[in-house]
């Protein structure tokens, strides 16, 4: 029999969910139906009601677990179906299943067991045995990691652009492939690496005919003006497999694109073919301008010291590719200095657009375990918000404060001459939430939609 798979996320955001639309892609080849919703409308109970359908899977990351366990609780009284949550909150925190009320985890790369725990349902049948789900009855381990991965089938965009304002965006957002060689301490990779240990590459890649048909599909369909690669690192170097993607990509896309790097990987090589390309502009994070922090505290280990990292921001920019840097306020043992640099630092490489987050500790993350090992984080740590205040104990409100206005005010402050930038520093120690936060959106919605994606 044909059943009803209703997906769930929390908010919608503005990147379609990729795992989603994979899973649908595999309901669909079993001949099942698939809804979406994004609980932004507050409305899931009534949806539910009139679709009745036979399992909800949910999205989940660990920002929005706690909203999505209380309201699949609250709806679980009132309709019969099956729960299922994927995502980085039940594979990062597996031992909250037991609270969660849910009736099913799934842990890591869920294709091929969503496949089978379908299956399984539509037959009426015990799921309890299948790798990488945790039940009521059983913990299972994962199968191995899905290589090649042209065998899964084409992500279902239809399930989310079709059905959102998402499908009238301009720009999309893809995926070349899953992995990182890296173990930064604030992202959950080495974790990740921890579960699939004996469980083949971590780091795989979709063929070049692959990734651009995809292209091809959704440039056809829906609006697309501007392509995100969101890989963790789009590459690391000029490969054969390089090559092929821009011949590819310039011949049957060549849409201005932006993707992730990291800055010790980056040479001329590399350049001059994401240039030809029609590369516009490139993500890197430096995350901190300490080198002890950044290569002790957060396991950057990227072997270049601060002015090399300047001189080869300003290499892209020689190229023509703006650049998107990422920064964090509030690491452990940072001070107000640290924080205050990273201004002149962007001024020098002549940053595009500095991007700062507040840093947060996330569960399953060697950050997290360091801050809870330092007491930088209270009984009652919950996590907290990238775009909000630190909630790491180690610092006082004066501290908090100049975090804060960094945040708000150092993309713009980086564009003051250097001979001038001494007169706009006391501004950073200043405290007008309302006034700032106002040039901050401004500047940041001008920068992304105009300069690091430009948008139509």
């Amino acid at each position: 029999m044909n059943i009803k798979i209703l997906f769930v996320v929390a908010k919608l955001g503005y990147t379609e969910n990729t795992g989603i639309a994979y899973l649908s892609a595999i309901a669909k080849q079993l001949g099942h139906k698939t809804y979406f919703y994004s609980n932004d409308n507050l409305g899931l109970n009534k949806y539910v009601k009139e679709l009745k359908p036979d399992v909800i899977a949910y999205s989940c990351d660990t920002f929005n677990a706690n909203n999505i366990i209380s309201i699949n609780k609250q709806i679980k009284k009132q309709h019969n179906y099956v729960s299922i949550m994927g995502g980085s909150y039940p594979t990062f925190d597996p031992h909250s299943f037991n609270n969660s009320g849910m009736d099913v985890f799934c842990i890591g790369e869920g294709e091929y067991a969503f496949k089978e725990f379908i299956e399984r349902v539509e037959q009426g049948k015990s799921y309890d045995d299948i790798k990488n789900l945790i039940t009521k009855n059983k913990v299972n381990d994962v199968r191995l990691l899905i290589n090649p991965l042209d065998q899964l089938p084409m992500p279902d965009h239809d399930l989310i652009l079709g059905n959102t304002f998402l499908g009238c965006e301009p720009k999309k957002t893809f995926f070349t492939s899953r992995g990182c060689y890296y173990n930064c301490s604030y992202c959950c990779n080495k974790t990740y690496k921890n579960i699939y240990h004996g469980k083949g590459d971590i780091v795989r890649r979709f063929s070049v005919e692959r990734v651009i048909s995809e292209m091809e599909y959704v440039k056809e369909h829906y609006s697309m003006d501007f392509v995100k690669i969101d890989d963790d690192c789009f590459t690391f170097k000029a490969d054969k497999w390089l090559k092929d993607f821009i011949r590819e990509y310039k011949s049957r896309i060549d849409l201005p694109f932006n993707c992730l790097l990291r800055i010790d990987n980056i040479n001329d090589d590399i350049l001059s073919l994401l240039k030809k390309g029609n590369c516009h502009s490139l993500t890197l994070s430096i995350d901190s301008i300490n080198h002890v922090i950044r290569e002790n505290i957060l396991n950057r280990h990227m072997n270049i010291d601060n002015k090399e990292i300047i001189n080869r921001l300003k290499k892209v920019k020689e190229y023509g590719i703006e650049t998107y840097v990422n920064f964090m306020l509030g690491l452990p043992t940072s001070n107000i200095n640290d924080e205050i640099g990273t201004i002149d630092f962007c001024n020098q490489a002549d940053v595009t657009y500095p991007a700062y987050t507040m840093a947060v500790p996330f569960k399953g993350t060697e950050l997290y375990d360091y801050c809870k090992a330092n007491n930088y984080l209270s009984d009652n740590y919950e996590t907290g918000d990238m775009l909000g205040w630190s909630n790491l104990d180690k610092f006082n409100m004066k501290q908090r404060i100049v975090q804060r206005n960094i945040f708000l005010l150092g993309a713009l402050l980086s564009k003051v001459d250097r001979r001038y930038i001494k007169y706009f520093i006391p501004l950073i120690y200043d405290f007008n939430e309302q006034l700032y936060n106002d040039i901050w959106k401004n500047f940041y919605d001008y920068n992304l939609e105009n300069v690091i994606y430009e948008l139509k």
